[in-house]
Formats: structure tokens, sequence, C-alpha cells
């Protein structure tokens, strides 16, 4: 069914003379409830790696059918790296020209935008980029925290056990199990 929708958003998009494919999914609603035409940014296109996979995930379906798709995913990558440099050239200069496709249908979309939707959009991408990074500044925090705990060695600069001298890496352990992990006294 999806196929289908898709082959059938295609043939629009070709009989209506539009550069660029239409998406299946989504909401029209959502984007005109935010002042944003229903009128969508190209997606981006994929890297030589993915229109690899993409290209062969079918043929190593086929071949292991029995396979998780965890299991498939290491296969193909597998593939990939033995894949020799002239291979792996075709996918990429065919990265390269649905890249500068892309770039061309970029501007061609935000030429057509007006100043609101194009105020709407930075205001949505400021808020995600937001929201990025108070995430990433709280994770950084715990792993901080976590860190210390279970890697005592991190608050001396982050540097490997290995290249601290030993006397160094059982000084901290030792310390770090008595700070953490007080003796009791037998009564």
């Amino acid at each position: 069914m999806a196929a289908a929708l898709a082959l059938l958003g295609r043939a629009a998009a070709l009989l209506s003379g539009a550069q660029r494919f239409l998406r299946v999914g989504g909401s029209a609603e959502k984007g005109l409830s935010r002042g944003i035409s229903s009128d969508r940014p190209p997606k981006r296109p994929l890297t030589a790696y993915f229109r690899f996979m993409k290209e062969n995930h079918n043929a190593f379906r086929q071949k292991n059918p029995e396979a998780t798709n965890t299991e498939l995913i290491k296969k193909i990558a597998d593939a990939w790296k033995e894949l020799p440099a002239s291979q792996k050239q075709v996918y990429e200069e065919s990265r390269k020209t649905d890249w500068q496709r892309y770039k061309e249908q970029l501007a061609a979309y935000k030429a057509q935008l007006t100043p609101a939707q194009a105020a709407a959009l930075r205001e949505e991408r400021r808020k995600r980029l937001a929201k990025r990074r108070s995430f990433r500044a709280k994770r950084a925090k715990h792993s901080d925290s976590r860190n210390l705990v279970l890697f005592p060695w991190k608050s001396a600069g982050s540097v490997p056990p290995s290249h601290l001298p030993q006397s160094w890496v059982s000084a901290l352990l030792s310390a770090s199990v008595q700070y953490f992990i007080p003796e009791t006294e037998v009564l």
C-alpha cells in the first residue's frame, strides 16, 4: 500500500511539473497551523553508503532470510567496507549530483517563502537547536558524575589508565573504593 502511494505521489509530481518528489505522510494541517505553506522543503539526498544499503538490502535479505535486521545491516556494512574504491566512486558521484540538485531545490524553496514563513522556520529551528543543546548539557552533566564513580581517573584530566603510571591508577582506585564504600567497624 505504501509503495502504491509513493508511486502515485511521484506520478502526480511528474504530471504537475514539480521538480521534486512529493513526500508521503506528514500532516499538511500541521504546517498550515504554523503559518508555513503545505509545500514542504526538499529532502536531503542519501549518502553513498545509504544509497548502497538501499540498493542492496533486498539482495542481502534474499541471501540471508533468517538473519535479523541487525545482522543484515552488519553484513551490508562489511560488504561496503570490502567494496573497491572504483565501485564506491559510482555511489559517491550519484550523491554529488543529488546534492547539487538538492541545493537548487532548497534555494527555490527558500525563494518562494514569505518573510513570515521564513521567520517561522528560523524560530522553529532555533527552538529545536536549543532543545538539543539543553539535552546534551543535561546528558553531559549526568555522564560526568557517573564517570567519576565508575572511572575515577576521568577527573584527572581524562587520561586513560593505560597512560597513567600503575601506582597512580591503584591509588585512584583505592581512594575511590574507600570514598564510595566506607569501611565499617566490626562490633
